[in-house]
């Protein structure tokens, strides 16, 4: 079996708010605990349901299953508010200057430096605010690439302000590419299930998804 690795997580949780116009400054906000959020099982065909296959599927790859209750985040980072919009994030002892925006109840913080990625995953709901495409060599292997800058995402969930995770495991069989493979995915945001299972993909009703989301708590 042939295994790829995509990983992405985040050494520190960081945070985001647009203030009312009534508050005062500078402001702080800390990263406080883990909330538990779902795991779920998908093929092509839809969302499993039996409790009994789900067990069986954590048991046989309790190496991708997050255990929730072991993560501290408890004061690992703050975020200081300088006015409405401009930020201070301090995490790993190192600090950040950003820029804080509100999008249809979603909170960004926009790290201020450029980074290139050779593709978008088409399953995440939350995108950085700016990016560019641009056209690159064939030898790439991709034809295009895109500059953006990095963005944390912070749902406001019945008022209470929480950092959406989330972890994607796959185990495919018979890919015409690979063989039988998998592939972990981890980081900040939501994914779309719908997504999952484009039109004329090479994924069957052998193949299996998990999809396990948690919060963080932000106070």
């Amino acid at each position: 079996m042939k295994t790829l690795t995509l990983i992405l997580v985040f050494a520190s949780i960081l945070f985001a708010s647009c203030s009312d116009s009534g508050d005062s400054y500078p402001k702080t906000y800390t990263s406080n605990a883990v909330l538990e959020g779902s795991l779920k099982l998908y093929t092509i065909e839809g969302e499993i349901k039996n409790p009994e296959t789900i067990e069986s599927f954590k048991k046989r790859y309790k190496q991708f299953v997050i255990q929730v209750d072991t993560i501290d985040v408890k004061g690992k980072t703050t975020v200081t508010y300088k006015n409405s919009s401009d930020i201070v994030i301090k995490a790993s002892g190192k600090e950040k200057a950003g820029k804080a925006y509100t999008i249809d109840n979603v909170i960004y913080w926009e790290h201020p430096d450029t980074l290139t990625a050779f593709q978008w995953l088409p399953f995440n709901k939350y995108r950085p605010i700016y990016s560019e495409e641009k056209v690159v060599s064939q030898a790439t292997g991709y034809g295009k690439k895109f500059l953006f800058k990095d963005c944390i995402f912070v749902e406001n969930h019945q008022g209470q302000l929480r950092i959406p995770m989330v972890a994607k495991f796959s185990k495919v069989t018979n890919a015409p590419a690979f063989g039988d493979y998998s592939d972990y995915y981890q980081a900040n945001n939501v994914i779309v299930v719908d997504s999952l299972f484009p039109k004329n993909t090479y994924l069957d009703a052998n193949d299996t998804i998990m999809i396990q989301e948690y919060y963080i708590e932000m106070k």
